[in-house]
């Protein structure tokens, strides 16, 4: 969960998982929308890789991403329910 929060508190992550949320784009094609280096851009889909915010599709030598808001939605739930244990 902690990975989650930490993938979440950068404005720039926000943006790039917003834009994949609503796309299904390789890399490359996602990494031309915003004004960052491909290797941080990379560096940011790993991150959101490790937390299952994306999903990728390999589609013949490249994979296509995007978000999984669904994902976030239940993480969410969880920690609402955790949070509710706490402070009744």
């Amino acid at each position: 969960m902690n990975t989650i929060f930490q993938a979440l508190s950068s404005t720039v992550r926000r943006q790039i998982l917003a834009y994949l949320s609503s796309t299904r784009l390789t890399a490359s094609e996602s990494a031309g929308h915003f004004d960052i280096s491909e290797p941080a851009f990379s560096e940011h889909l790993s991150l959101f890789q490790s937390t299952g915010l994306i999903e990728s599709e390999k589609k013949g030598i490249r994979y296509k991403l995007q978000g999984k808001p669904n994902f976030l939605d239940k993480q969410l739930k969880i920690t609402k329910k955790v949070l509710d244990r706490f402070f009744v």
